[in-house]
């Protein structure tokens, strides 16, 4: 901007010079009518005019006239990255002509943002980040990822023993991509879902090694639950005692007191 013009525009005015705003582009401050701040646009097409700078901030003003030629001339979008934004296709436009891009946000989820939104970082996320001031994304399936990573390799966390430390590792396909790790496990079914790993001895962190189940299915896939075998299924004992209709602690104690299984499953005996 030139020093005389730098003098004419107003300290508390912002300097929209080289901003884009649809399909123009900001040359120069013109000048100041009362409060207002005007600025000198160039579109895409090539005509030139003056335009308020708040119309343009307000997205009011995005090119020249009604049938102006550059609006049908759609830039392409597809593949760019805008903050935590992956632009995927085009969606259409908005009513003052503005391409609007299917993108799809880090936290997995689709959102639709207008091209302008996109180049002026005005829109980031598809909102999960609204309600955070750390910049963190918020959808449950990423801190799920985010916590299957710490647990595994990061000695300072308190379930690192467990996992980590026992040797239990994530594919690099889920290591490095939160977006391909929500690909393979699909949205949770409901909003409390755990990720479960299928084998819990052996299996890590994988495609085809884990699922998304409720606590109390997780709960009984542990080391520490034992597991019972009797004609031709396998359950853990309160899951026995739930089928059989009797208390978890009777099933206990018949085992303990070396009962044959056919003897240990049949409802009628007595402790």
């Amino acid at each position: 901007m030139a020093e005389a013009d730098s003098i004419r525009l107003s300290a508390r005015a912002k300097d929209l010079t080289g901003q884009r705003f649809g399909h123009q582009v900001v040359v120069s401050y013109a000048e100041k009518r009362g409060a207002a701040t005007y600025w000198h646009v160039r579109c895409d097409c090539g005509n030139e005019r003056i335009v308020l700078g708040a119309s343009l901030i307000a997205g009011r003003s995005t090119r020249c006239r009604n049938n102006c030629p550059a609006s049908t001339a759609r830039i392409d979008e597809s593949g760019n990255v805008y903050n935590r934004l992956t632009v995927l296709e085009y969606a259409g436009n908005t009513r003052a002509g503005d391409s609007i891009w299917l993108c799809r946000c880090e936290c997995g989820t689709l959102t639709k943002v207008a091209r302008g939104e996109l180049r002026k970082g005005s829109t980031k996320s598809c909102g999960c980040l609204r309600a955070r001031s750390d910049g963190k994304c918020t959808s449950t399936e990423y801190i799920t990822w985010k916590e299957m990573k710490r647990r595994c390799y990061n000695p300072k966390n308190s379930q690192y023993h467990l996992y980590g430390g026992r040797g239990i590792t994530i594919c690099e396909r889920w290591r490095t991509s939160f977006v391909d790790f929500l690909a393979d496990m699909g949205p949770k079914p409901f909003p409390e879902a755990t990720i479960d790993r299928i084998d819990n001895d052996h299996g890590n962190y994988e495609p085809g090694s884990c699922r998304w189940a409720t606590r109390l299915e997780q709960g009984q896939n542990t080391r520490k639950v034992r597991l019972l075998t009797y004609n031709g299924e396998t359950l853990c004992l309160r899951a026995w005692a739930r089928k059989l209709g009797i208390t978890h602690r009777t099933l206990s104690e018949r085992i303990a007191r070396g009962w044959s299984l056919d003897r240990v499953f049949a409802p009628s005996e007595h402790c």
